[in-house]
């Protein structure tokens, strides 16, 4: 399903990131891709949620990510 995004949203996509938009809320997660032998072409590897997004306050890193960074 394609879905268009908000500019505001769109404004806090990085490189390597990808939006989501699940129950109403902007999610941004890590991404990579890699070669996959077996189907001889390069596949998708959804990584870890960095946060959500929202219009009032923007970025709102997740707690998970948070402790990360902090270790």
């Amino acid at each position: 399903m394609n879905h268009e995004y908000p500019d505001w949203a769109i404004a806090h996509r990085r490189p390597s990131t990808e939006l989501r938009f699940i129950n109403n809320t902007y999610y941004l997660y890590e991404v990579s891709s890699f070669y996959d032998p077996v189907k001889k072409r390069g596949r998708k590897k959804t990584g870890s949620l960095l946060g959500k997004i929202t219009k009032d306050a923007g970025f709102i890193a997740s707690d998970k990510k948070k402790l990360k960074d902090k270790a």
